[in-house]
């Protein structure tokens, strides 16, 4: 795990779909690269979706918490004019895909919240 990531594979997107580009994933890899060097690191992702951008989070045994916050939209307009459509789009649905897409990862690292992120929660502190 810790190779694929330093060699910034991102194969390790592929087991659950991301609407992200092939940089942006090269992006990440990189910045969870600078992550593994600190063992314990907690992940915090706002806008989650299916999960596709948790799966190397997820995948590594370091992190030891995700924190995934989303107001989970049915509809999300778009700058550029267009409206995105996101049927079943729920915290269930993406915490049952990646269990079903990694069986054998600790699935009670991840905490996912929808619809609090503007209310003023403060994330507990990992310590």
């Amino acid at each position: 795990m810790l190779n694929r990531v330093h060699e910034l594979d991102t194969s390790l997107f592929s087991s659950i779909v991301s609407e992200t580009t092939e940089a942006d994933r090269q992006s990440l890899l990189a910045l969870q690269s600078c992550l593994k060097a600190r063992a314990g690191y907690v992940y915090m992702e706002i806008g989650s979706h299916l999960g596709g951008t948790i799966q190397p989070y997820y995948l590594d045994p370091s992190c030891a918490k995700i924190y995934s916050i989303d107001k989970r939209p049915l509809v999300q307009p778009d700058e550029r004019g267009v409206e995105f459509h996101y049927p079943d789009n729920s915290s269930s649905r993406m915490l049952e895909g990646l269990a079903a897409a990694f069986p054998s990862s600790d699935h009670t690292r991840i905490s996912a919240h929808t619809g609090w992120a503007a209310t003023g929660y403060r994330i507990p502190t990992i310590k």
